[in-house]
Order: C-alpha cells, then structure tokens, then sequence
C-alpha cells in the first residue's frame, strides 16, 4: 500500500497543534478524534468525504457514498454522516454529538434500525467520567425509553494507577478495572473484572513521545490479542497511518493524508487486506459564513 500513498504524499508546512486527537485511540471511529482548536480557528463547518473503491487488478471506480464530519462554530463535531446508495435510493446513517462548556463529551446518540441509541456522560470536577446512562427510544411514536445502562463510576487512586469501580441503578458493583501507569507513563495496562462471570479483559497500551504506538485487548490468559491496533505518526506528531489485526489476521490498514497548506485531513486510504479491496476518501471543506 505504501506505493499508493507517494501518489498523495504531502509535506504539513504550518506549525500548529495536531489536526487529529488520538491519545485514546479513538481515530477515524464513531467516538469524536478531531482537535476541536484547529477546527474553530479554520472556521471548518463540515469535512465532505466522497468514496471511491478501487478492487483488487481493477481500476479506480467513483461511488455516489459520502463520508461527511459537521462541525459547530466552537469546533466541536456534531455529527457523523454516512451516505450509501442502495439500487435507486440513499440510506443515510447519522451519529450526534453533544458537548458541555469545557467541550466534554456528554452523549451520543446513533440510529439503529427503527430506534435511538442515547449515551449520556456526567463527569466529576477533575473532568472524570463518574456516571454513563444508555437507554433506546423509537424514532416514531411515544414510546416510554429503555433502560440499556445505568453505571456510576468510582475512581481510587493507586500508587502507579487508578482503581475504578462500577456500579448499576440499585447500587451494586457490577465490574472493577484496574489501570496501571508502566515504564514512566510509556505503558499503560487496564484489566476489568466482571463480579458476575469468569472473563477478564486485559488491555495494553503503548506510548513514544506521548502518542499511542500500539494497544491490544486480551481476553482472559491468552497470549494472542483478539484486537491490535498499531499507529505511526509524522515528526509533528500527525497520525499518518493506522493498522487493525484480529487474532493474527491483517484485517485493515488506514494511511492519512494531510493538505500541504493548513493541515487539515485531505485524503483517507483504507485497504481491506483480506479482499485487497482500497477505499479512497477525498475530502472537501465546507466553512462557516461567520
């Protein structure tokens, strides 16, 4: 793949705060990753994403699929927008964001099937989550919510960690994860327990210069990570590539490129390297009038 990203290769020129926040590792999912500064300084409204699919020995063919990132006039990302044409018809999916004052994240919210899916966070004074509620309504009609989750969250400080406790509506404990700080901060290792069932997941996280290297999630003793996840950066700090492998498998791989002017996300390359199939994301920006 790496032949195909010199056809786009760019040199960044601007000496600015990254474009792409991926310290959790959240880049290019459905949980927001974009520097809310460096957009509201662009005045950066929406990132437009057209789709086109190169197969394996076939050439370049254009989709009428779009990628879309909305932003408000503070930078924050409001909305994920998928665009599919499905035989005559376009299937749109959205995801919403919304924000507190400090530019917390305080819920999403997806469409799946014929209802919402809300996620609401609250946070403690340190600007640490301590409560998480997930319920599901309909889009049509008035029926009463459903309750999918309720956990209140209590944080313990450790001598190189945090100790976190989980708890549901009527007070019981219902998971405890363990977060160590390794090797000066460039490792970082979490374990949760469930009090009901005997499968822990583990998770481990490596840094250099402060950015995200490589995580990969274990379940129980194994020895082969279920999910890995390997990141590289440009000397500024940019995130230029990223690579997904499920128990051993090569399963995707995302180069990113930037414009050459202000730095802002350009083009996404994604290669499905079971199929060999490349999608190619160009993306457009929209600005706000004012």
């Amino acid at each position: 793949m790496k032949y195909l990203l010199l056809l786009f290769l760019i040199i960044p020129s601007l000496s600015f705060s990254q474009f792409l926040i991926n310290k959790e590792g959240h880049a290019f999912t459905h949980v927001p990753f974009f520097n809310h500064t460096f957009v509201k300084a662009l005045k950066i409204a929406e990132l437009k994403g057209s789709i086109s699919l190169k197969k394996k020995f076939d050439v370049i063919q254009t989709t009428a699929d779009w990628l879309n990132y909305h932003f408000d006039t503070l930078g924050n990302l409001i909305q994920i927008e998928e665009v599919k044409k499905v035989g005559e018809k376009y299937d749109t999916s959205s995801t919403f964001f919304s924000y507190d004052e400090f530019h917390q994240l305080t819920q999403i919210k997806n469409k799946v099937a014929d209802h919402w899916i809300t996620t609401q966070f609250s946070f403690d004074s340190s600007g640490k989550i301590n409560q998480e509620i997930q319920y599901q309504e309909a889009i049509y009609g008035k029926s009463k919510p459903i309750l999918l989750k309720w956990e209140s969250i209590k944080s313990v400080p450790l001598e190189n960690g945090i100790l976190k406790k989980f708890y549901n509506e009527n007070k019981v404990e219902v998971k405890e994860q363990t977060i160590l700080f390794l090797k000066n901060g460039e490792e970082t290792e979490e374990t949760e327990r469930w009090a009901l069932g005997f499968e822990q997941v583990k998770k481990k996280q490596f840094f250099t210069n402060n950015r995200l290297v490589e995580r990969s999630i274990f379940i129980n003793d194994d020895s082969l990570a279920q999910v890995q996840e390997i990141f590289s950066y440009d000397n500024e700090g940019e995130l230029i590539s990223k690579k997904l492998i499920r128990n051993g498998e090569n399963i995707q791989e995302w180069q990113i490129i930037y414009d050459a002017k202000n730095k802002v996300l350009s083009a996404v390359l994604i290669l499905d390297e079971r199929t060999g199939t490349l999608k190619i994301l160009r993306y457009t920006i929209i600005k706000h009038d004012h």
